[in-house]
């Protein structure tokens, strides 16, 4: 389902926004769609990459479960599951296309265990989906590092934007 009720859904945005197999909750009252999708197309810049397609799909943890068994043979719960879709997988094209898979219910549990707001949290989950494709790994603790320092500026880079009149 596409955010219906959102101003900015615009269909023919790179980045698009849906949902499966849960209903919305509030995350985005304080943003609009395509306030996000210039956010991320700025972030990209950042990292050398122009978005070609990037889907984000927000979805319940079952479903999310069943996509890291089926694909990543992960028997656990995640808040994102990113799936990179460029045609050259050697790492030097400057294109991002993919799928992010977010689960609704593991950014709400985290935003409250992390003492963060859910929106913010979800911002931060949405920006690690793209610093994936643009090449940045969190398996070691060096990446991790280096994953969360590039959050932090993507989110400061957010707080910075202009406000837009709503």
């Amino acid at each position: 389902m596409k955010f219906p009720d959102l101003p900015g859904a615009a269909g023919d945005s790179v980045v698009q926004f849906t949902f499966h197999d849960i209903t919305p909750a509030d995350l985005f009252a304080e943003v609009r769609v395509e306030e996000v999708s210039a956010w991320l197309t700025a972030v990209a810049k950042t990292r050398g990459r122009r978005i070609a397609q990037l889907d984000y799909v927000f979805c319940g943890d079952d479903y999310l479960a069943e996509l890291n068994v089926a694909h990543l043979d992960h028997d656990t719960l995640t808040d994102i599951i990113t799936f990179d879709l460029t045609d050259d997988q050697s790492g030097t094209c400057d294109e991002v296309e993919g799928e992010c898979y977010i689960s609704q219910e593991r950014v709400l549990e985290n935003a409250s265990g992390f003492g963060e707001s859910p929106n913010r949290e979800m911002l931060r989950v949405i920006a690690h989906g793209l610093l994936h494709l643009c090449g940045l790994g969190d398996k070691s603790a060096a990446e991790a590092r280096t994953m969360r320092s590039a959050e932090d500026t993507a989110l400061d880079n957010w707080d910075a934007r202009p406000t837009v009149e709503r």
